[in-house]
């Protein structure tokens, strides 16, 4: 039994030294597609995750990924084609980006103490035990002789039948659960704004992602200076609620430039800009 107990600590250690390593969770993915002999091109096929995703997963760069709920989607699929332990993987991207929330499996611990059974042996159970059971049956034996009387047994009143009979009706189709089907991710849009060199102008940016029913938004004011370059991400939408002086630079989406409705000096609002190009709201 010891032997056992302490064949267990030592796995649950090993677990918990191997969670707690150095070693994040791009190199733990990394390492493992490695060993399995696949390259990039064929983790995206059987995943159904872009390229571009993968790599930012093996180098530990979630910020490139839109959404954390694409992070976690994705990290989900990687793990499982890799045969990897999905819950570990998660538990750890959460340590290692300093999430404060706990769920099932953040903490692990491993028991310091071992409670042992204590079993009495042979030659305490003839010394003591023995002698008091034989002294406890021999008063119940007395009292009984000693106090005996007559008893009459009344048979036990007749209960009324309570049974029901459930006939099964076999033309009942048996319930099935409904399938939930997965929500198909998308590879996200890029946008890139590119300043002329020799103006500048300032924009209040709405980047919208929706992952099935989680929506996630974020709106960034920026001012981008001359010849300066931004780039952003989204999976649904970009909208400009405000945009001071747009006729001062150019709009990729996706690699290709967009006709951006502006001129110099003014103040545009409500530009939508969607997978298929320009809209006003």
């Amino acid at each position: 039994m010891n032997e056992e107990r302490n064949e267990g600590m030592e796995i649950e250690q090993r677990r918990l030294d191997s969670f707690r390593a150095g070693e994040t969770v791009g190199e733990v993915l990394l390492a493992s597609r490695e060993r399995a002999g696949l390259s990039l091109e064929d983790a995206s096929r059987a995943t159904r995750i872009a390229k571009s995703m993968l790599e930012y997963l093996e180098t530990d760069n979630f910020d490139a990924i839109p959404a954390k709920v694409y992070v976690k989607g994705f990290l989900r699929s990687y793990a499982s084609v890799l045969d990897l332990d999905v819950e570990y993987i998660l538990n750890k991207y959460e340590v290692q980006t300093g999430q404060t929330h706990k769920s099932k499996g953040d903490l692990w611990e491993v028991e310091d103490e071992i409670v042992e059974e204590k079993l009495y042996s042979p030659k305490v159970v003839r010394r003591f035990v023995l002698p008091a059971a034989i002294v406890i049956a021999a008063v119940i034996i007395i009292f009984k002789i000693g106090w005996k009387k007559e008893v009459k047994v009344q048979p036990p009143p007749s209960l009324p039948d309570l049974r029901e009979e459930f006939i099964e009706d076999e033309s009942m189709p048996e319930a099935k659960e409904p399938l939930i089907e997965e929500p198909v991710l998308q590879e996200p849009m890029e946008l890139r704004l590119i300043a002329e060199p020799a103006d500048s102008c300032w924009f209040e940016l709405l980047i919208i992602s929706t992952v099935g029913r989680q929506p996630d938004t974020t709106v960034k004011m920026f001012l981008l200076r001359a010849g300066q370059i931004r780039t952003f991400q989204a999976a649904d939408a970009f909208v400009f609620k405000k945009i001071g002086n747009p006729g001062s630079f150019r709009i990729e989406l996706n690699g290709r430039e967009l006709e951006f409705p502006g001129e110099s000096g003014r103040v545009r609002s409500d530009i939508r800009i969607t997978r298929e190009g320009l809209a006003s709201d």
